[in-house]
This record gives C-alpha cells, sequence and structure tokens, in this order.
C-alpha cells in the first residue's frame, strides 16, 4: 500500500510539473497574441482545477483543439494571406518627322555651263526617315515657251539631278534624275536624323545655248518616319 500510494504521490508530482509547463507555454502564446478561443478556455480550466484526473482529461482536449482548430486556422490564413495580380501597361509615342528650308526658293544664273546650287534645311524625326521628292516638270523649263523645243538652235529645258543628304554617320543620299521624279522618287536615309542638318543638292549638265528668258520647276519633298 504504501508503494501504490507513494507511486500516485510521484505521479502527481511529476504532472503537476508537466501542468505548470504547458501553462508557461500558453503564457508565452497569450503574450504573443497567437491564441485561439478555444485556447483561452483551456488556459482558465487548468488554472481552475489542478487534479490529475481532471488535468489529463483536460490536456487530451487541448491536443485535440490544437491539432483542430489551432493549426488548421493558421495554416488557412496562410493560405489566403497573399494574392497575385497581373497588370498591363500600354504605351505610345508619336511619331514626328519634320522638314523645314531656311529658304523655299533657289535663284540661280543658268548658263550653257555645268553648274550645281544647294539648298540647307533642317530635319528633326524620332523614327527612321523615308524621302519622297516629286518634279512638277521634270526640270527646268522655260516659262513662256515650255519644254518643247522651238527656236533651232537654242535649249528651253535643263534637266539635273536632286541629292538629298543629311548630316547623320552612316546615313544614305537620296538621289534622283529629274525626268523620273514627275512620277515621284523614293529612298530612305536608314537613319534616324534627331535635330539635325542636312542639305539639298541641284546639279545640271552643260547644255546648247539657253533661250532667253525664266525658267522653272516646283519639287514637293515629303519626308516621313518607318
Amino acid at each position: 500500500m504504501y508503494g501504490v500510494e507513494q507511486g500516485v504521490g510521484s505521479f502527481e508530482k511529476r504532472f503537476r510539473y508537466f501542468v505548470v509547463a504547458v501553462k508557461a507555454s500558453l503564457i508565452g502564446c497569450f503574450k504573443s497574441r497567437k491564441f485561439t478561443p478555444y485556447l483561452y478556455g483551456l488556459f482558465a480550466m487548468l488554472c481552475i482545477d489542478r487534479r490529475p484526473t481532471n488535468a489529463i482529461l483536460r490536456m487530451a482536449l487541448a491536443s485535440s483543439l490544437m491539432i483542430s482548430n489551432g493549426t488548421v486556422a493558421f495554416a488557412h490564413a496562410r493560405d489566403d494571406a497573399s494574392q497575385s495580380l497581373e497588370l498591363k501597361i500600354f504605351g505610345k509615342v508619336s511619331p514626328k518627322c519634320e522638314l523645314s528650308f531656311s529658304d523655299d526658293e533657289a535663284d540661280v544664273v543658268l548658263t550653257e555651263q555645268a553648274g550645281t546650287t544647294t539648298l540647307p534645311f533642317a530635319v528633326d524625326c524620332n523614327q527612321r526617315m523615308n524621302v519622297q521628292m516629286r518634279s512638277l516638270n521634270g526640270g527646268l523649263q522655260h516659262v513662256e515657251v515650255g519644254r518643247e523645243p522651238r527656236f533651232n538652235g537654242f535649249a528651253n529645258f535643263v534637266p539635273y539631278t536632286a541629292t538629298f543628304r543629311i548630316d547623320v554617320e552612316g546615313a544614305r543620299e537620296v538621289s534622283a534624275e529629274s525626268r523620273e521624279m514627275t512620277s515621284s522618287a523614293r529612298g530612305n536615309v536608314g537613319r534616324i536624323p534627331f535635330q539635325s542638318k542636312g542639305e539639298l543638292n541641284f546639279a545640271w549638265a552643260a547644255t546648247p545655248p539657253l533661250l532667253g528668258g525664266q525658267y522653272r520647276d516646283v519639287i514637293e519633298i515629303r519626308v516621313s518616319g518607318y
């Protein structure tokens, strides 16, 4: 009998140490705010009743509640705590290609000799540039007489070559004969002429004696990005 009582007393003593350890853990959970409502009730029961039998039942209940409620609740919270979204952003830059001449007229003195003249310009594009040149008459044409020869020994029409070039490294020239430009001549410079300078050059070959009077042509130049 003494041995049994001693065994029970030893068991109760060990169990009380266990209860104290559990309560210490629960207090730590309480301070870190990781308690569920069920654990609050468990903590109160362990503080009120220290009898071994009731404590065993309450510890079993505590284990069940922690597994079925606390762990599942925290796992569920982790699953719902993150969310992934995709946001698509679009932008657009308007194409720009501008050409301007300081003088839109070239006044030259024609003779039977070959000659050239140059018109400087400024160009500003944010894309690679296409160039289109179109001639109204296909050359310098006598204003009163027209293109067809009417006086023997005299010329009244002067064809020329137009060359469009920009001051950008690696840029290509766009060149065309005036006769070809009546149906529009096209080309591209292969570069982006951002705030650049350039020139339009006209060159003509030697001709027979020219009929006196005014000679005229109109050139349309169109630039565009690609």
